[in-house]
This record gives structure tokens, C-alpha cells and sequence, in this order.
């Protein structure tokens, strides 16, 4: 049986191995991006939830202060906020 060798095959393997090695690692940096956007994704939903509670309780704080009587002896102690 003959072999017919062709000029530059062993090239083209070595590009083929060269492109299927760096397809791999792209896949594998996706994949830890994916996973850090995750993580950051669960620390920002959280951060917010906190952020959200913490301004409820602020405007809850700001509007019973606003509620309070005026002192005693002054011909407005009966007003409150309208707001």
C-alpha cells in the first residue's frame, strides 16, 4: 500500500489542536464569568433588599416625627402634618 504524504497537513493538525484548546478555555472563562455574574447578581439582590428595608424604616421614622404635637402652651398643639 502506498502513502501519499501532503505538504503541510501536520500544519493544519497543529491549527486544529491550537483552535480546539483555546475553544476550551474559552467555554471554561465563560463558564467562570457566568458563575462571578451569579454571585454578583445574589449580592446585589440582597444589598437592595437591605437598602429598601432600611429607606422604609427612614420614611416610617421621618413621618411619625412629623406627627409629633407641638409643645405644650402653644395655640397650635392640636395641628399635625396634613402630609
Amino acid at each position: 500500500m502506498e502513502h501519499i504524504y501532503l505538504a503541510g497537513t501536520e500544519q493544519i493538525q497543529q491549527a486544529a489542536q491550537l483552535m480546539q484548546d483555546a475553544a476550551q478555555l474559552n467555554a471554561q472563562t465563560m463558564s467562570q464569568f457566568n458563575a462571578i455574574l451569579l454571585a454578583h447578581q445574589s449580592f446585589m439582590d440582597d444589598w437592595l433588599e437591605r437598602l429598601d428595608d432600611t429607606l422604609r424604616d427612614r420614611a416610617a421614622n421621618f413621618q411619625n416625627s412629623l406627627d409629633i404635637p407641638a409643645p405644650a402652651g402653644d395655640n397650635k398643639s392640636d395641628f399635625k402634618n396634613p402630609a
